[in-house]
């Protein structure tokens, strides 16, 4: 019984540990052929790559270094077949850690010219 009480709290305390990434790391401004991503590293060691589905398109995607800024523009018919609306995959990766953080952001400029803080 011990071991099971035991169990349980260690599942518990490895799942409320992950920090989870949310959506006010991402900044954008809707254009009318594009979108200007402005993305909020977890913290300045983190090196992260933005892209599209289309990541074999090289205006799609970029790989950012430690110290610099994550700010891509994304033009709708290059990297997102035309569409207003997708979602912006990140990599963020801490040199010397193992795994990396995977994730993908909402973006939504259909109908839309404004700056959004999400």
């Amino acid at each position: 019984m011990k071991n099971l009480i035991f169990a349980i709290l260690t599942i518990f305390g490895v799942i409320t540990a992950i920090d989870l990434p949310v959506s006010e790391n991402l900044n954008y401004q809707c254009l009318e052929s594009s979108v200007k991503l402005n993305f909020k590293r977890k913290s300045q060691f983190h090196q992260v790559t933005l892209s599209t589905n289309l990541f074999r398109v090289k205006e799609c995607n970029r790989k950012f270094s430690i110290d610099e800024p994550t700010i891509i523009e994304i033009n709708f018919d290059k990297c997102t077949l035309g569409a207003k609306n997708f979602f912006i995959n990140v990599e963020e990766f801490k040199p010397g850690e193992i795994d990396s953080l995977l994730y993908s952001l909402p973006v939504y400029c259909e109908n839309s010219a404004t700056f959004y803080s999400r």
